[in-house]
């Protein structure tokens, strides 16, 4: 971040020219957030759609036996406690059978309250959630350097004003 010692060392020297470096800087750097912003925005649809497909593309690659695609669907199946991407039927029509991961501590025969031996929700669903939650946070997060960085603009901008009023063109 240089440009930030740029926008110090303009402000405690009173140098012009390394104010202007430093509001041009960050203008760039907003308009690019902004532009980040509103692409994140307009093609989280596209994302959401673009996450089932893979879900459902990677479920006959499990049938091959893809040591990654293993590990990753018996792995997500237990720690979110949900089966398939839908639900167990995806397993069914991709596969045949329902994988191990499906059911509680890869146990088929201990049954849930609802009757059932394997977990009856989706891993979409609970990924598209997770998605969203972490999201969420990246948003307020950037929200608030976005607003830090509108502050930071401001005052260099009135520095820069005070100094060409006070000493002309240094």
């Amino acid at each position: 971040m240089i440009f930030i010692q740029i926008g110090f060392i303009g402000a405690y020297k009173n140098r012009l020219s390394l104010l202007q470096i430093f509001i041009g800087t960050l203008v760039l750097i907003l308009l690019l957030q902004l532009i980040a912003a509103i692409l994140g925005f307009t093609l989280r649809t596209k994302a959401d759609t673009q996450l089932h497909n893979n879900l459902m593309d990677s479920l006959s690659v499990y049938k091959t036996g893809n040591g990654d695609v293993v590990h990753e669907w018996d792995d997500l199946q237990q720690s979110r406690a949900c089966c398939g991407v839908n639900n167990a039927t995806d397993w069914l029509q991709t596969n045949g059978t329902i994988p191990n991961s499906c059911y509680l501590n890869n146990n088929s025969t201990q049954t849930f309250n609802n009757g059932t031996t394997y977990f009856d929700s989706g891993c979409y669903e609970s990924a598209r959630n997770l998605f969203i939650r972490y999201s969420r946070v990246l948003g307020g997060v950037s929200l608030v350097f976005f607003f830090v960085e509108i502050a930071g603009l401001i005052v260099a901008i009135v520095l820069l004003r005070d100094l060409k009023n006070n000493y002309g063109s240094v």
